[in-house]
Parts: C-alpha cells; structure tokens; sequence
C-alpha cells in the first residue's frame, strides 16, 4: 500500500506532503504497529516538509509524541521540535531529563540556551552544551549572553578541567555568581 501511494504522489510535492502529515502522524500514533515510524511514507513526507510547515500544523499531542522518539526525525527538525516542546515538558512523564535530551543529538545544542534561559531542565541542559557545544559555553561564562546568576554558576560548576581558566576568571572577577554556602573564601 505505501509503495502505491508514494507511486501516485508527484515527486516533489510539499504541499501535498503537508497536508498528509498531520493525518499519517495520527494514524502513527494511534496505530499498534511500531514499525510504522519507519514507512517509506514517513520518510517521503519527512523529505518533502522543511521543518516551519512540517512542525507547525501539528499538535500539542504530536509534538510530544515526536518528543519522545526524535531520532526518527531528521536532524533538521529537532531543534525547532525541542524549541515548541518547552513549554510542554511539564506535560511529559519524563523518567530522565538527561536521557530526553540525549535523543535529540548534537544538532540540537543551539536550543539548549533557550532551555537555560528558560529555566527548563537546566542541569541536564548544561551538561550536554558542555559536550555538544562547549564554544557556547564559554560565551555564557564570558557573559555574553545574560543568564541568572543562580544558572551561570550551575554552567561554572559543570564545568570541564580544559575550560576551567575561563570559569576562574569569571569568578575572580564576580564572586557572587557562587552562592556563599558553594565559595570557599
């Protein structure tokens, strides 16, 4: 059945592409068959939607649903799914924030300071910035980019020994980004 609807659809259709996809990204959801994520359909309608018309029509319920298994989406797609789901997180039954994260990969580093900033899931959100894009984070112990003091010391404290001069120039000059319990005066 996949193989003739894909036969019946032009190649190059995103228009088509994005009117199915709400629709099929149901029937994946609500379907027994996990093996349904990895159709010829899902990856066509995948290939023809930019990740604007291909996350945007979809609902909250589908957004989380894409949540959960982000690595079955190409690597374009998981930064702008991982910015839309943020205010949903308190929604997921999330076991392990770190693990959550972990699934989206490295492509999804640039929305980690969206997740600082935010206040979401900071801890494991420092972690991986460290691991996936530690020239972010030595902007934010530069203060390049404004943080609250409580989390620009979560960045300091996760900080690796290769990155410690910056973190000890940050605190030579602003103390108080440790809180006093955390100093060793």
């Amino acid at each position: 059945m996949s193989k003739n609807l894909l036969e019946r659809i032009s190649v190059n259709n995103s228009e088509g592409a994005a009117t199915l996809w709400p629709s099929f990204l149901l029937f994946e959801r609500t379907s027994s068959d996990q093996f349904v994520r990895f159709s010829p359909v899902r990856r066509w309608l995948l290939g023809q939607l930019n990740p604007s018309n291909g996350l945007n029509s979809l609902t909250n319920q589908d957004l989380l649903y894409l949540a959960a298994i982000p690595e079955t989406l190409p690597p374009a797609f998981r930064v702008p799914l991982l910015s839309l789901v943020m205010p949903l997180v308190s929604e997921m039954a999330l076991l392990n924030e770190e693990q959550f994260l972990e699934r989206f990969g490295p492509s999804a580093a640039p929305c980690l300071l969206d997740y600082l900033e935010s206040g979401v899931m900071v801890d494991a959100a420092i972690s991986f910035l460290w691991d996936w894009d530690p020239e972010a984070a030595v902007a934010l112990l530069r203060k390049e980019t404004t943080l609250s003091t409580t989390t620009l010391g979560a960045v300091v404290l996760a900080c690796p020994a290769n990155h410690l001069g910056v973190a000890i120039d940050l605190l030579w000059n602003d103390p108080a980004v440790l809180d006093a319990s955390t100093r060793i005066d």
